[in-house]
């Protein structure tokens, strides 16, 4: 048979259960998922549902589109749902094993575990009840031993290449937990990469890390980078976080270490307004443009002005706009205070 919900065809649909005393016991095959159950006859915080799954696909879930209100949290049964695959826009990421309990006016997320050969997702959380009004949060680390593998294979971007990545996030949002958007979750982000290579920038990756067109770069700073920009450019790590609030991330701590410069990036995205109200800070490096900064004429310069040589070529740039045409414009130099000579 084919399933049905809210006038949308889910695709076949088999289910074969048997009851055993308290438990209806079983196996169901679907686009959604594929394996084995044990659901209780009633659904309450002392019972248990258990399910030992082949696959489980969350894009297919998604479309169910669940509406309405959401049921007291601490009437819901202990979860222990396993699964050799987890498929999200036709990509398995990875083996599954989520453990959930019921509490006092609240469901807690004992463990939700998803491990792949590169990359590994590790969280816990909960959901409950505040005034009447759900409230689910999540903590957890996602760990990529090739993020740009990552990216590529979710179909995000195919501009990163390498790179280790260690991402760690604290996150809340109204609502039950199939009810996460970006317009109402809330929290921080924090992350940190290891060597890498970006080979350009498009709309997808802009919205991380703030639509750099590299040919805008390189004509921009006006300075010859093009044995590293002829292969994209080359970081050493990218380094920052985001506040997540109300459908924006802001960051003041966004830094991208290339090996001939450092982007520091400062600002706002819109994520659903898909807006751009950013600084960015371009600071080549002493070894590619000023390679007297640690000779006794760098030094001088430093005493004399009380800045770094790095700083004497520091860019400063505004990013606004649309993620599709960002406005790039180059602004005035930030003065500094400079040290007097002594008479």
């Amino acid at each position: 048979m084919h399933l049905q919900w809210q006038n949308k065809d889910l695709g076949g649909f088999d289910i074969h259960l048997q009851k055993k005393q308290q438990q209806w016991q079983g196996e169901i095959s679907s686009q959604i998922a594929t394996g084995k159950m044990s659901l209780p006859d009633s659904f309450d915080s002392d019972s248990k549902i258990s399910m030992d799954m082949q696959y489980i696909n969350l894009s297919a879930l998604s479309e169910m589109q669940m509406q309405g209100g959401a049921s007291t949290p601490d009437t819901f049964p202990v979860l222990d749902i396993k699964s050799n695959k987890l498929y999200w826009r036709s990509v398995n990421l990875g083996e599954l094993d989520l453990q959930a309990s019921p509490g006092k006016q609240s469901l807690t997320f004992d463990r939700i575990d998803i491990t792949a050969e590169e990359w590994m997702l590790s969280a816990r959380g909960s959901c409950r009840k505040e005034d009447e009004i759900l409230v689910t949060e999540t903590k957890g680390k996602f760990t990529a031993a090739n993020l740009g593998n990552f990216l590529s294979q979710l179909n995000f971007t195919d501009e990163m290449k390498g790179t280790q990545a260690d991402i760690d996030f604290s996150l809340q949002w109204d609502g039950a937990p199939y009810q996460f958007s970006l317009a109402n979750v809330n929290g921080n982000v924090k992350f940190d990469t290891g060597e890498g290579r970006l080979l350009g920038i498009e709309p997808g990756l802009g919205r991380i890390l703030g639509a750099f067109d590299l040919a805008q770069w390189k004509r921009r700073v006006r300075m010859d980078f093009s044995d590293i920009y002829a292969a994209g450019l080359a970081f050493n790590d990218i380094k920052g976080s985001f506040y997540l609030a109300n459908g924006y991330a802001d960051t003041n701590d966004l830094v991208i270490d290339a090996v001939a410069a450092k982007f520091e990036i400062k600002g706002q995205t819109g994520l659903i307004t898909h807006l751009y109200d950013q600084e960015i800070t371009v600071t080549p490096k002493s070894s590619a443009v000023i390679p007297f900064a640690g000779t006794i004429a760098g030094l001088m310069v430093k005493k004399l002005t009380g800045m770094h040589p790095d700083s004497l070529t520091r860019s400063y740039y505004s990013l606004k706009g649309s993620w599709d045409k960002p406005e790039l414009k180059k602004l005035q130099r930030k003065k500094s205070k400079s040290k007097k000579l002594r008479r």
